[in-house]
């Protein structure tokens, strides 16, 4: 089973410190390896990982990257800090593919960013923005970009199929496209085939990828 886990972040003195507290518990959760402001995938012999900042004392930061490519600064994804707030990071590990995002408590779980495992042993690392879905891996001079279908529409019944690796002609583990869904909203788990599956994603009327969940 892969239930969403959820860290709560005591308030922090300014956005760097709220970046390292997240970095620190988010390493010692996925026993990954930190190195400056990077957390390192281990077994991925890939160099991919998340990349966490602060920013001028006000904005905490998030970006997939690898060693060759990285996620322009404009498609970060970024949450105001505020003094006295409290944070959560949220995760999930299904074991081939690792999904996180963080919050101010009070507010909805969001999932921008993920590196998944491939049927033929590869990782790519994703970020999601809007409508487009950048993929990063270590052979990639550049980022690779694609667009997300639009698929709120009202009526129309959550359809999913699992996601293909376009680029290596071969199927993703355990991650899937959300290629359609009548359910606005950056925060969706839904039930089908006997399993619950969460969205992933930044726009709830476009689609984005999903992971199950139990």
């Amino acid at each position: 089973m892969a239930y969403i886990n959820t860290i709560n972040i005591a308030p922090q003195k300014d956005s760097q410190a709220l970046a390292d507290a997240i970095i620190s518990a988010l390493s010692t959760a996925l026993g990954w390896t930190v190195n400056g402001m990077y957390i390192w995938k281990p077994d991925s012999g890939l160099g991919l990982r998340f990349d966490l900042g602060g920013r001028n004392n006000v904005k905490v930061y998030m970006a997939a990257c690898c060693s060759n490519c990285y996620v322009s600064i404009s498609y970060q994804y970024d949450v105001d800090w505020a003094s006295g707030v409290t944070y959560c990071v949220d995760y999930i590990n299904t074991g081939n593919t690792v999904v996180v995002g963080y919050r101010r408590a009070d507010s909805m779980i969001y999932l921008p960013v993920c590196i998944a495992a491939n049927e033929l042993g590869g990782y790519k690392a994703f970020q999601l923005y809007s409508d487009a879905l950048f993929c990063l891996a270590s052979d990639y001079s550049v980022v690779k970009q694609l667009k997300l279908p639009q698929n709120y529409i009202a009526g129309c019944a959550t359809s999913i199929m699992r996601l293909p690796d376009v680029f290596s002609g071969t199927m993703f583990k355990d991650l899937y496209l959300e290629f359609s869904c009548p359910y606005n909203s950056t925060d969706k788990v839904y039930y089908i085939g006997g399993k619950y599956y969460r969205h992933i994603g930044t726009g709830g009327q476009y689609g984005g990828l999903a992971v199950p969940v139990g």
